[in-house]
């Protein structure tokens, strides 16, 4: 009975060190490396495409500052999709457009002493970054879930890179180039969403986006999060 008891305690003991490790904060335990893309998408027409001017239609995705903590945030799920009453932010009186959805991918990742590795990524919506108004239909509200989901499938990319990663405590350099072309390509997929939808307008476009982003979505369905 003394030896089981004995058994026992250490048992235990060897479980508690894991269990702070498994439940305490990436930051506290690693030596962490965080970057963020940051983008908005304008979307829809709020005045004639018309009157609207060749240069905003050709920067209809502009870079924003870093988040700060007071952002209202949703972090992408298969389950939850965006509703209007998420889109939160003032309109831009002077703006053409409809609406402006903001998301972007945060990424952390770091080493231990021990050389362990690491990482979390997530896609991420901005509720008072993001606003709509006018006429505020089932066809925009699609075209705006799409931009979070392009984001999500880039973030899915970017944990797939991370866990195929070999050596990663000793390829920092590496990871940087690596995180900053997801980025850029998340940029050039959501500038070319646009484009060929113009923004929502070109129903037979928009519905093979959607189908296109749900395949893209399903073949990297092992890296989603929740």
């Amino acid at each position: 009975m003394k030896h089981l008891s004995l058994f026992l305690l250490i048992l235990l003991l060897s479980c508690i060190p894991y269990a702070n490790i498994t439940h305490a904060p990436l930051s506290k335990l690693y030596h962490t490396t965080t970057t963020r893309s940051n983008i908005n998408h304008h979307c829809g027409f709020h005045t004639p495409p018309s009157f609207i001017s060749t240069a905003e239609l050709t920067n209809s995705v502009e870079i924003t500052p870093d988040p700060p903590k007071k952002w209202k945030e949703i972090e992408w799920t298969p389950t939850r999709k965006l509703r209007w009453d998420d889109f939160q932010a003032r309109p831009n009186y002077w703006s053409n457009y409809s609406a402006v959805t903001s998301t972007y991918i945060e990424e952390t990742h770091g080493c231990n002493d021990y050389g362990d590795f690491a990482f979390i990524v997530k896609a991420v919506f901005v509720k008072n970054m993001s606003w709509a108004r006018g006429r505020l239909s089932k066809d925009l509200l699609r075209h705006e879930q799409i931009h979070f989901d392009i984001t999500e499938y880039h973030a899915r990319l970017m944990r797939k890179y991370f866990e195929d990663l070999k050596y990663p405590c000793y390829r920092e350099d590496d990871i940087s180039k690596a995180v900053d072309r997801i980025f850029d390509a998340m940029e050039k997929a959501q500038h070319r969403y646009d484009d060929e939808t113009y923004h929502g307008l070109y129903k037979n476009r928009q519905a093979e986006w959607e189908s296109y982003v749900a395949e893209q979505l399903e073949t990297l369905s092992a890296y989603k999060i929740n």
